[in-house]
């Protein structure tokens, strides 16, 4: 399973100082390509609410990093078994 960040574009593009550059990184695009080689290879993508992910880089606080992780994990989890 991968679980990704449910981005809410639109509203990033509001700033109008990063607008350009959050529109050219494409993310969109990336999620379909993410998507459709996830599906060739069976595995799961699931878009995770962003709120309570981290912000900070692991080697900051790994702790929190780690914490972070588990509950991205838990909001997509869902056994195939």
């Amino acid at each position: 399973m991968i679980c990704v960040e449910r981005l809410n574009i639109q509203n990033m593009v509001k700033n109008h100082n990063l607008a350009q550059k959050i529109l050219d990184a494409s993310w969109g695009k990336s999620l379909h390509c993410l998507e459709y080689k996830a599906e060739s290879a069976c595995v799961r993508v699931v878009e995770v609410d962003p709120r309570g992910t981290s912000e900070g880089l692991s080697h900051e606080d790994p702790i929190r990093d780690w914490t972070s992780a588990v509950r991205i994990r838990m909001r997509g989890w869902d056994n195939p078994c």
